[in-house]
């Protein structure tokens, strides 16, 4: 049976074993195993989740969870790896909302040990504002997110994926995987996340994406805070983007493409030179429409129309940001390293 067959039975077994798990019955496992369960927050502030909300019905797993205070994420989380006891990683935020089984799921997978890292989608709160909810699906669709969509919507089976599938907001992993990767760097951000994650990806770990490994969390509650976001997504994969670069990547170049597209409009204002324009924005007016259709509100249909240039234009701004931030550093950092050795052969 191909690793991939056994990964798949060992999802049907978790998913029909749920319901089971709950017989007071059931005989306890000889090995015992922890799961150190990871949460930055800021000082003085409160994870969503509780050692009460945050269930294993594996009777052989134990949680431990460490909510690490500060102002450095990579930081934080760096500390709560090097407290950890267990040799389970599961990485949370501090909105996160673990739905239900999610835990068990990612933890037959690791347990089975066919894979080293296992994720799944980043969910819209259930009581979300319609802006809310529309920002959700902005992001959780193709045209939005292009080959990051699985981020942000349960979409597709459970598969081996690449790390643009995966969210740092609800991933699990083995302990030895971060610890061997180097973890995360305190002077990256934005990004951090990005870059441990193509380092990860760089030892040939084996990653795993399950769509109902579900958290929920809270949209941006403004169309300022939304652009704000995306710039700031932007902006750390652009600082990233010439480290480790694949032929896929070309994905997050295009938001940017976009941008100057926008600018030589002013140059080249031939009517053809609008065609891709027009093009745009019907696209933008088809998956509003089925947004729309969607969450069965006309309002979030007509916001979807002002998030999805929103969301493109601020990614794009950002990313370009980013690879001028990149080559910036670059290039200072070769001058420094001329200067260096010339002072030395004096």
């Amino acid at each position: 049976m191909s690793a991939t067959r056994k990964l798949l039975a060992a999802i049907m077994d978790c998913q029909e074993s749920l319901p089971s798990l709950e017989n007071e019955n059931m005989s306890v496992a000889s090995a015992s195993h922890i799961l150190s369960v990871v949460i930055p927050v800021r000082p003085g502030g409160q994870p969503a989740e509780s050692e009460l909300t945050l269930v294993c019905r594996r009777p052989d797993v134990t949680i431990e969870l460490l909510v690490v205070s500060g102002n450095n994420v990579s930081e934080q989380r760096n500390r709560a790896v090097r407290e950890a006891t267990g040799e389970f990683l599961y990485f949370l935020d501090d909105d996160s909302k673990v739905a239900a089984g999610a835990i068990d799921c990612g933890l037959d997978l690791l347990l089975a040990g066919e894979v080293d890292l296992v994720g799944g989608p980043a969910l819209t709160t259930p009581n979300a504002t319609p802006l809310q909810t529309t920002f959700g699906e902005v992001v959780g669709c193709r045209f939005g997110s292009a080959i990051t969509q699985a981020r942000n919507e349960a979409i597709g089976e459970p598969r081996p994926v690449r790390e643009d599938e995966l969210v740092f907001c609800n991933l699990m992993m083995r302990k030895s995987v971060y610890e061997k990767a180097g973890g995360m760097d305190p002077l990256l951000y934005p990004g951090e996340d990005i870059d441990l994650l193509k380092r990860v990806a760089a030892t040939g770990a084996r990653m795993f994406y399950i769509p109902f490994m579900a958290v929920c969390r809270t949209r941006r509650p403004t169309m300022l805070s939304f652009s704000r976001q995306y710039f700031s997504y932007g902006d750390g994969r652009g600082r990233r983007f010439l480290k480790l670069t694949r032929l896929m990547d070309v994905w997050y170049v295009m938001p940017s493409l976009f941008c100057l597209y926008l600018l030589s409009l002013s140059i080249f204002n031939q009517p053809f030179c609008f065609a891709p324009l027009i093009f745009y924005g019907l696209f933008c007016l088809l998956q509003s429409l089925i947004i729309s259709f969607k969450t069965r509100n006309l309002l979030s249909g007509l916001f979807a129309l002002t998030a999805f240039p929103v969301l493109h234009l601020s990614y794009g701004i950002g990313f370009l940001k980013g690879v001028i931030h990149c080559l910036s550093y670059c290039r200072l950092h070769s001058m420094n390293r001329v200067h260096a050795q010339n002072l030395s052969s004096y």
